[in-house]
């Protein structure tokens, strides 16, 4: 089973890198001494992409600090450049919006690169985890709706298990819809 992650996907949220090298190196650190690390270890190929929008995170070390986008002429929100659901609600069609869609779904090399990765794992891919550090938040996917009851009981088990978490965290737990 493979489980993707990657941060870095707005420019401007540096910590998620961190936090995702930070989870690479408890996974190498405490794999000989941690039966669940070694368990999961067992278990999945993890795939740690640190930096999505590479150009978008030069960007802000160079000339605007607050840049979400990628770097295309105006620049694309990674996050809604993804073919499913593309364009829908959240998307703008704005250029100069900071969640400006892009002229089509893969517009953007950084989204097109991840989804080919992706694909070329097929249906060994159980767990895709994008890490971001706007807000202290636990989203299920999909971020333009609310589906929670709609989930089956795998589902269900690790929402209920994240929003323990969440708690424990004192974050919040939901849709985008429902927490942004």
């Amino acid at each position: 089973m493979v489980c993707v992650m990657v941060c870095i996907i707005h420019a401007r949220e540096w910590i998620s890198s961190a936090t995702n090298q930070f989870f690479a190196q408890e996974l190498v650190q405490r794999s000989e001494s941690d039966a669940d690390v070694k368990d999961l270890l067992n278990t999945f190929d993890f795939y740690i992409l640190p930096v999505l929008n590479a150009d978008g995170y030069e960007y802000t070390h160079t000339d605007n600090r607050m840049w979400r986008k990628t770097r295309q002429p105006n620049g694309t929100d990674p996050n809604r450049n993804f073919a499913y659901q593309w364009g829908g609600q959240g998307a703008s069609t704005n250029a100069c919006a900071d969640t400006y869609r892009g002229t089509k779904a893969f517009s953007e090399p950084e989204t097109k690169a991840v989804s080919d990765f992706v694909l070329s794992k097929g249906t060994k891919v159980k767990a895709y985890l994008a890490v971001h550090s706007y807000g202290q938040y636990w989203l299920y996917p999909w971020l333009f709706l609310d589906f929670f009851g709609e989930c089956n009981e795998s589902s269900r088990c690790f929402f209920t298990g994240g929003s323990d978490l969440c708690l424990w965290q004192r974050e919040s737990i939901g849709t985008g819809v429902s927490q942004l």
